[in-house]
This record gives C-alpha cells, sequence and structure tokens, in this order.
C-alpha cells in the first residue's frame, strides 16, 4: 500500500519512478519530479479540464494520519494549493489541536482524516469533532478504497470519503464543495 502510495502522489506531480532491486544487496527507488520556479504555477495532472477546482480557499484545515510520510506528502500537497495545514500525527492531538483553535476563534475550515488510526480511529475523531462543531466538514482518507462504502448508519459523522492518495485536483474539489459557505 506503502509504495502504491508514493507511486500515486509522483504520478500526479508530473514525476516518475525508477525501482532498482538485486537479490542480497537491497532495493533503490529513485523518485525524479519536475522543476520549476517560482514564478511558475504549480501543475497536476488531471482527467479533465472540467475536473478543475473552481478555487474559494485558501483553507485553514487540521489534517491527520499516522503515518508521518503520508502527513508530510499531503502537507505539502495542501500547501502548494495555498493552504494552511495543521497537521497531527493522531487522532488524540487532531483532537487538541481542534479544541485549542476553537478556544482561540480560529476555528478550521474543515478537517481532513485518515480512518485507520490506533487509539482514536477516524471515525471516532469525526464523531468528536461533529459533536463540537455540526457543521464543520469532515473529509476522511482511507487505504481502503472502494471496499468501504459512505452510508448515513456506517459514518453518518463524516462528510465526504476519498480514497489514498487522493489527486490534487479532486481534493480541491472536493474540499471547495464542503467549505462553501
Amino acid at each position: 500500500l506503502g509504495l502504491s502510495m508514493v507511486y500515486g502522489i509522483v504520478q500526479r506531480a508530473n514525476g516518475f519512478m525508477e525501482i532498482h532491486s538485486e537479490p542480497n544487496k537491497g532495493t533503490i527507488a529513485d523518485l525524479f519530479f519536475p522543476v520549476r520556479t517560482a514564478s511558475e504555477p504549480a501543475v497536476f495532472q488531471t482527467t479533465s479540464t472540467e475536473n478543475r477546482p473552481d478555487t474559494t480557499g485558501p483553507f485553514n484545515l487540521l489534517l491527520v494520519d499516522d503515518d508521518p510520510n503520508v502527513l508530510a506528502a499531503m502537507s505539502a500537497i495542501l500547501e502548494m494549493s495555498g493552504h494552511q495545514v495543521h497537521a497531527a500525527g493522531s487522532g488524540a492531538l487532531a483532537a487538541q489541536l481542534f479544541n485549542e483553535a476553537a478556544r482561540k476563534g480560529n476555528a478550521f475550515d474543515a478537517v481532513i482524516t485518515d480512518l485507520g488510526m490506533p487509539e482514536m480511529d477516524g471515525k471516532e475523531l469525526a464523531e468528536m469533532i461533529k459533536s463540537l462543531s455540526p457543521t464543520t466538514p469532515v473529509l476522511m482518507l482511507t487505504g481502503w478504497g472502494k471496499q468501504m462504502s459512505l452510508s448515513q448508519e456506517e459514518v453518518p459523522q463524516v462528510d465526504m470519503i476519498m480514497a489514498k492518495p487522493p489527486k490534487p485536483a479532486e481534493l480541491e474539489l472536493a474540499l471547495n464543495k464542503l467549505c462553501r459557505k
């Protein structure tokens, strides 16, 4: 699952991978990304022009994932789109950040959370968030993909589910849809 996520992220950033492996010697994975100047906008592959986001952001986001590599990659993707990202490596830390932001009057525009996490999973986190702030959108990312359906009985506190890794343009569309006020 990890390698497929990395591959998806590399492809969506218009890069490519080369993997070299030798028995009893190890494996080397080289990731190649296009270099752009500061004046060039970031360009991600999308399937069609109608899927390009109509940006209403930037948004103040709480991003939650127990995998530090996924957290770093997703943070970078969201920050390249101009969003302010507050990253949490656990549901408990996310709950703490959410409560602190609310107390300071800096509520999050949306919460993006992983489903499967130890101690406090994404469902429990979403339930806690919705109990405190019913209007805060919760977007759940899952590596379990299409195996999970979004039914009101299953995850009523989640506004949208996306498979990992999401395409940046699709993530932007989802955020714009969820955060439209």
